[in-house]
């Protein structure tokens, strides 16, 4: 058996009355437990399942012991929780999985469990005859408000970390609505650009028209490259926004397409024309 789930047997075990249910309380050297089953039947919670969910867990597997304590039928073995840990164990629980008259109860079971077993065991020392102290019970009272204190901070760590996740949760959404609405204005452009085209006749070149051109463009632009020439493709183009005034193809008019080959056309022939020999005499 695994060390954590070793037998103890105790002697300092007594009643502790929580949120209106009695539990068994066992005091072993290295802490106050509590049972598990107990816990699991007070709450209506499924206890194999909560073993379970205690031995995944390192932390909670950790403070979990074996401990023989004295029952009505004698001793026996009770699988037992240091009472520390039982509001962190709690807090790995989905309160709206639990019925609904039992979430508050479970709610005051974090609130109180830690408290009131240990004021059983300062009551049961000044029952047992000692002096009336205040500083004797101040060590557990420092104990009780550090537990609280801590419990506290887990609250609020885990409060916080849920609203980064529903922060994230809400970005990532707000991301997708966005890239979806940029993907719908990009359609909506080109749809647009579809119709001016169609029925402004003095608008753009439509895009077969266009592909006329870089067509034309290109042929040119092989031909002056046999010459040795530089870039003769981006050079063809330059000649032809600044000969009919555009920033680029896209934008030259469609009145402006007859022009536009007849001009490429004759740059064509004025190449492919062979040279003039000036031996040769003049007729």
């Amino acid at each position: 058996m695994d060390e954590q789930f070793a037998v103890v047997v105790v002697g300092d075990q007594r009643e502790v009355v929580v949120a209106g249910d009695v539990l068994l309380a066992a005091r072993l050297d290295d802490g106050i437990y509590v049972p598990v089953r107990g816990l699991c039947e007070a709450l209506g919670l499924d206890r194999k399942a909560q073993l379970r969910r205690i031995q995944r867990d390192e932390t909670l597997a950790e403070d979990m012991r074996e401990i023989v304590v004295d029952t009505v039928g004698g001793p026996q073995p009770v699988q037992m929780l240091r009472v520390e840990t039982v509001p962190f164990w709690l807090s790995t629980i989905t309160i709206n999985k639990v019925r609904t008259e039992l979430q508050d109860k479970i709610r005051d079971y974090k609130r109180w469990v830690v408290r009131k077993v240990y004021e059983a065991y300062a009551a049961e020392a000044d029952q047992a005859g000692s002096a009336p102290d205040e500083t004797a019970l101040s060590p557990v009272a420092e104990a009780v408000a550090e537990l609280e204190r801590i419990r506290d901070l887990y609250q609020a760590m885990a409060r916080m970390a849920q609203e980064q996740i529903n922060l994230a949760q809400r970005t990532e959404a707000a991301h997708r609505r966005l890239d979806q609405a940029g993907q719908v204005v990009r359609n909506l452009n080109h749809r647009l650009v579809l119709v001016e085209q169609r029925l402004d006749p003095a608008n753009i070149l439509t895009d077969e028209q266009a592909a006329t051109v870089a067509a034309a463009v290109k042929l040119l632009a092989q031909v002056l490259g046999a010459g040795g020439g530089q870039n003769p493709y981006q050079g063809v183009w330059n000649e032809l926004y600044r000969r009919f005034r555009a920033p680029d193809y896209k934008h030259i008019k469609r009145q402006q397409f007859e022009a536009v080959l007849e001009f490429l056309a004759g740059w064509y022939q004025e190449v492919q024309r062979p040279p003039v020999d000036p031996t040769t005499p003049v007729p």
